[in-house]
């Protein structure tokens, strides 16, 4: 039996149409999502280009000592600063630089040394001068003038005498052609530096105050020790201004920007550094993408010294300030240096 029915067949909703203004608001959101992801994606390969193209030019040799591989530089934070080479971003990591007149590693006395010590969160690096006349220990060769490691005993000597010094183990080592890389400042259309000190050299005027260089010009800037009032003191502090006046301008928005500059100038710049045979490409662009940091996060500090003399048989020398030497010590090796240089900040 049949039973009657009003139930009549559901007939399916029309989708209700967006307006217009909504419409435009998802599409808009959509865009800007695409291209969000495309322009992240071109960023990270244009990054990993340029950073590929640098480590790709720089050189390898044996810097290291024989008792000191590059294989990672393994030690716990308070022996020193690194326990993965910088594989881990968690790591600090010490890495010794010296700067060389040309490109042969053989020949002279480094010119110029510094050590740069990148804290473990990578969000500071600090970029650390020892004066060319330190008097210091050379492990084997007694006692004489830091920059003499280098004659005595090549870059592994002075690796292994910066060991000694600091009682820390450096992870990589680098020398740079320092020829090479002030010639950057003609690629980078000069850089502007705050010059403590009127002085004059070779013909070019430096007057105080801000200045741009380039080329010869600022070539002689960062040679020059005998007409500065604190002479090789004041020529490491020179040393450092150029150097970072590079990094900054080549690292700025306005070159990074540029990708045809940007490339060259990275490429340039690598083909100026020769890095130890450890130090491999891969975890140089690794260790370049974990930086956290532009170069206005790199402070610069010097090798502490108590005053000069003269020593027979080597000459004027800068004296060691043993209690701060100490002092500069204990935090790289704790990775304190924020302390030490009174630059900590809340992040």
């Amino acid at each position: 039996m049949e039973v009657a029915t009003d139930r009549r067949p559901r007939r399916a909703r029309p989708r209700r149409a967006l307006r217009p203004s909504r419409r435009k608001v998802i599409l808009s959101i959509a865009l800007s999502l695409a291209f969000a992801v495309l322009a992240t994606s071109a960023v990270a390969a244009y990054l990993y280009t340029a950073t590929r193209t640098a480590t790709e030019h720089v050189k390898h040799a044996k810097l290291m000592p024989a008792d000191d591989p590059a294989d990672g530089g393994a030690q716990d934070k308070a022996g020193g600063g690194t326990t993965d080479a910088g594989r881990a971003a968690d790591a600090p990591l010490n890495l010794r630089l010296m700067g060389i007149d040309g490109k042969d590693l053989r020949l002279g006395r480094s010119d110029t040394l510094m050590m740069l010590h990148l804290d473990a969160d990578r969000h500071a690096a600090y970029l650390v001068s020892f004066p060319r006349d330190l008097y210091v220990s050379i492990p084997g060769k007694g006692r004489n003038k830091i920059n003499a490691a280098y004659a005595l005993g090549g870059p592994q000597l002075t690796v292994r005498t910066v060991q000694d010094l600091l009682g820390i183990k450096i992870a990589h080592a680098a020398v740079v052609d320092f020829t090479g890389l002030v010639r950057l400042t003609e690629d980078l259309g000069g850089v502007t530096i705050t010059n403590r000190y009127a002085f004059t050299s070779h013909g070019y005027n430096y007057p105080k105050g801000k200045i741009t260089i380039s080329g010869d010009r600022a070539m002689w800037y960062v040679r020059e020790r005998f007409a500065l009032p604190h002479g090789d003191l004041d020529r490491a502090a020179n040393n450092r201004a150029v150097v970072m006046a590079v990094l900054e301008k080549g690292l700025s928005p306005g070159t990074i920007r540029n990708p045809s500059r940007f490339t060259r100038f990275a490429a340039d710049l690598a083909a100026s550094i020769t890095v130890d045979d450890g130090f491999s490409a891969a975890e140089m662009r690794r260790l370049a993408l974990s930086l956290r940091m532009s170069p206005k996060d790199v402070r610069q500090l010097q090798a502490p010294i108590s005053g000069f003399t003269s020593v027979e048989k080597v000459g004027a020398v800068d004296l060691i300030d043993r209690p701060a030497m100490d002092g500069l010590a204990r935090a790289v090796r704790s990775d304190d240096l924020a302390d030490y240089t009174g630059t900590r900040r809340s992040r």
